[in-house]
């Protein structure tokens, strides 16, 4: 008699424990079947590079590491944002010491690489406090690959004052990016560091489907 009783009471726990372990199974499986979902989803309707493939110039794979540094004041910024011969201009402030624009790096250098002889405009300024010369010319140095011309910011001290006379609408984070029509007009700001195919997306619906 107590032999079945115990057998009974162990029946009951090992289907409680059989219970339990099916609905953690069951849980599991719809945990991974959303994470599933919501990559595939991610893919195909946030980060699809495919739907993105346009028709663009090949480059001319330019280089500008040996080239000089450019001085940028209040006439030369205006020149560089106003350049109305093109259909997208973007203004990128980074600076030497900046982590994230390190990081960044590779990923703007591609699209500089990628439209260079597109309708788009790609201006990098360099925008170190110190200013100093030598130490943007070192950052630099590291690169054996640089598509965009190295512009720097001499006139450190009213930077305020430039950015917003040119309606660069920066707000002190870095690095930072502004998108403008051939017009002048503000399209899109962009803070941080972003993924190649973040930016390549921006500018292909900027210059192709607008």
């Amino acid at each position: 008699m107590n032999d079945k009783v115990v057998s009974l009471e162990k029946y009951k726990k090992y289907n409680k424990l059989q219970k339990i372990k099916s609905k953690s199974k069951m849980f599991f499986l719809v945990i991974m079947g959303a994470i599933f979902v919501a990559l595939i989803s991610w893919h195909f309707f946030v980060e699809n590079v495919a739907k993105y493939d346009v028709d663009i110039a090949a480059s001319n794979n330019i280089n500008y590491k040996n080239s000089n540094l450019i001085a940028v004041d209040s006439y030369k910024l205006s020149q560089l944002v106003n350049e109305d011969i093109y259909d997208l201009n973007i203004i990128y402030l980074f600076t030497t010491w900046c982590k994230g624009c390190a990081k960044n790096f590779k990923n703007i250098n591609e699209i500089a690489r990628e439209f260079q002889n597109s309708n788009l405009n790609f201006i990098a300024i360099a925008i170190d406090n110190n200013n100093k010369i030598e130490d943007i010319e070192n950052y630099f140095a590291q690169y054996d690959e640089i598509y965009f011309k190295k512009y720097y910011l001499n006139d450190i001290d009213n930077l305020g004052q430039l950015l917003q006379e040119n309606n660069i609408q920066y707000k002190g984070a870095i690095p930072f990016m502004a998108l403008y029509d051939k017009n002048n007009d503000l399209i899109e700001n962009i803070v941080g560091p972003r993924s190649h195919k973040y930016l390549r997306r921006k500018i292909i619906n900027s210059l192709f489907n607008n």
